[in-house]
């Protein structure tokens, strides 16, 4: 098994379970708890894999954002700007109708209305259609 394969099945055993013991994962792969931890630690500190919490309870307001932008400017640009505002969790750059996918929580619809207003007035930023998440059916 290469190192890049072990990566991989840690990577997926923490994808089920981010919280799993690494004793864990080192007795279902037969090999040392200080294995798993050093490698969980360089994947950490390469920027492979990051620990973060998955909110799976209401709390406030969420959606996702397209963004359309001009084709003119670089999406990368735009992208700089949509992560100053701190209610923005997560940002991805894509290829089909929209160019920018942006997920937001926030306390309420006020507060989501001032913040697509924020993201309108990004230049080059030429349309969003917003979707509501309702419910968070599965989260990982």
């Amino acid at each position: 098994m290469t190192m890049d394969e072990l990566d991989n099945i840690i990577i997926s055993e923490l994808e089920l379970d981010g919280r799993k013991p690494f004793t864990e994962i080192a007795k279902k792969l037969n090999l040392s708890e200080g294995t798993i931890r050093k490698r969980v630690e360089k994947l950490v500190k390469e920027g492979k894999i990051k620990f973060t919490v998955i909110i799976t309870t209401k709390i406030g307001f969420s959606a996702i954002v397209m963004i359309k932008t001009s084709p003119q400017m670089k999406t990368s640009s735009i992208v700089e700007s949509i992560k100053k505002i701190k209610e923005v969790k997560e940002v991805y750059e894509v290829a089909g109708d929209a160019d920018i996918i942006v997920r937001i929580s926030c306390n309420n619809a006020e507060e989501f209305n001032e913040i697509i207003d924020e993201i309108r007035s990004i230049p080059n930023v030429l349309e969003t259609k917003t979707y509501t998440i309702l419910k968070i059916s599965y989260p990982r």
